[in-house]
């Protein structure tokens, strides 16, 4: 096994624990609790989880989705976010980290412990969302000023040579205003057309940390990805849970893929427009 190899591993164990404390915060946040006590136990029969069936990903498969004591089934989601959480941080640690000559020394840690906030941040958003339809100030709040602060310290953030750090603030800063500022007058537009608010102020200050994260050419993608997604995912609904076609959206989960697809590939799509259809 390779050293690459071995940190990508790492990345995806990572992800898999912090995906378990996810789940937590993404049930218990929107309804007031503490995310720490008292600890994960059975929601039917009260009983505390063990360590051993506490373990991300395996426990779940052990005991078949179920409550050791009551056979209460825990909601699939649960493996869904530890899985998607897990492989998401993997290619984000084979995105960033290096190994140098005789691996000696890792390189891009820094920047990738702020990325791993940055898609963590996101796939609690979107599944908070998915359940209440609100976007947690304790992930946008502390987002935007992290945000700055990664595109400060690393101006690759921002696509700019390591040591442009103030010209990286300020186009973070600038999109972050941008993006926000874009979608809360998209909001504020239809909300007059349709008579009824249309967009949540927390997906503006979502847009808020994808634009200090990304930059404003991601952060524009992501506008126009979430607004493809969001289609399709509502034909998707209405088709299948033969839903009203004026239903409420949680655009959150529709901002969120997109921020992801942008961060991932948006340079390469933004690339393939370019080449494709510009010139």
């Amino acid at each position: 096994m390779t050293l690459d190899s071995l940190l990508i591993i790492i990345g995806f164990l990572l992800g898999a624990i912090c995906g378990s404390f996810f789940n937590v915060v993404i049930y218990r946040l929107p309804l007031g609790e503490s995310i720490v006590m008292p600890p994960s136990h059975c929601r039917k029969c009260g009983e505390p989880v063990k360590w051993y069936d506490n373990i991300p990903l395996i426990s779940y498969i052990v005991l078949g989705g179920r409550c050791r004591v009551c056979k209460e089934p825990f909601s699939f989601r649960y493996f869904v976010v530890e899985l998607l959480t897990a492989i998401l941080f993997a290619l984000v640690v084979a995105r960033h980290v290096e190994i140098t000559t005789g691996g000696a020394v890792l390189k891009g840690v820094g920047i990738t412990l702020f990325h791993l906030f940055f898609v963590g941040g996101m796939i609690v958003s979107a599944f908070t969302d998915l359940d209440h339809h609100i976007i947690p100030n304790e992930v946008t709040y502390p987002g935007v000023p992290l945000g700055l602060l990664g595109a400060f310290l690393f101006p690759k953030m921002m696509g700019l040579e390591d040591s442009a750090h103030l010209k990286s603030l300020l186009y973070s800063f600038i999109a972050c205003v941008v993006a926000g500022g874009f979608l809360f007058l998209i909001g504020t537009v239809m909300g007059k057309i349709l008579k009824k608010e249309a967009l949540g102020m927390g997906d503006v200050k979502l847009l808020a940390v994808i634009g200090a994260f990304l930059g404003w050419k991601l952060a524009l993608l992501t506008v126009l990805l979430s607004s493809l997604v969001g289609l399709i995912g509502h034909v998707v609904v209405v088709s299948v849970k033969k839903g009203e076609w004026h239903s409420e959206i949680p655009f959150g989960v529709y901002i969120v893929p997109a921020a992801l697809i942008s961060y991932f590939w948006g340079d390469a799509l933004i690339g393939w427009y370019v080449r494709t259809l510009v010139l």
